[in-house]
């Protein structure tokens, strides 16, 4: 598969997963745009679980760009592939919570405190190891073990995560469902910049 065909499938799979994520957080519409267990209990379960199959269908498309992390040398490389792997599978079980969270809430209000902390654990999971890839990927292109630009750093996903969640989130706010999308957004930018670093370094495979 050419590198524009994998951009293509990653980018068409963040569609979908962004498309899946509104509708599995449907409900939050009553929740002045923000997404959580609370949107998820005002969310029709068939909803749920549409959205978070979508999810599941389309989050192990991420994994196309393993090929190419097996490819940067050192260990630098070796971290940035596991903790990227790690992070994926992370996003995968976050969307499979929510499908056993979101059919449970509609059952019982009482179960959303005790699903929350779950929930919360596996969002910091997630987010540490996108924090241990991105470390990984800057210590790789610092010792020149790749050849990286600055916008190749700046779309690692620590980076994209916090420009397009959490700050954006924040500044749209208002934007209906927004916040709810912005995690895949954001892993859209960063699918744009890696393939751009494998299309200048050759040895990754790209060439």
């Amino acid at each position: 598969m050419t590198l524009t065909l994998v951009l293509i499938a990653l980018l068409v799979a963040c569609a979908l997963n962004a498309i899946g994520d509104v509708v599995l957080l449907w409900g939050a519409r009553e929740t002045n745009w923000q997404p959580g267990i609370e949107a998820l209990a005002k969310t029709p379960e068939p909803y749920v679980v549409f959205g978070s199959m979508l999810g599941l269908l389309t989050i192990p498309v991420w994994f196309l760009i393993a090929p190419y992390l097996a490819q940067v040398p050192g260990l630098a490389g070796r971290v940035a592939f596991f903790s990227y792997l790690t992070y994926v599978a992370g996003v995968f079980a976050f969307h499979l919570c929510y499908a056993f969270v979101g059919v449970g809430v509609q059952a019982s209000e009482a179960l959303k405190a005790k699903f929350a902390p779950l929930v919360q654990a596996i969002a910091g999971y997630s987010f540490l190891a996108a924090m241990v890839f991105t470390v990984a990927m800057i210590v790789s292109g610092a010792s020149k073990s790749v050849q990286a630009e600055w916008y190749h750093h700046a779309t690692l996903p620590l980076f994209t995560i916090i420009l397009f969640q959490m700050v954006l989130g924040q500044v749209l706010k208002g934007v209906p469902y927004y916040w709810v999308a912005s995690g895949t957004v954001a892993m859209a930018a960063f699918f744009i910049g890696f393939i751009d670093l494998v299309r200048r370094n050759p040895d990754l495979g790209g060439g």
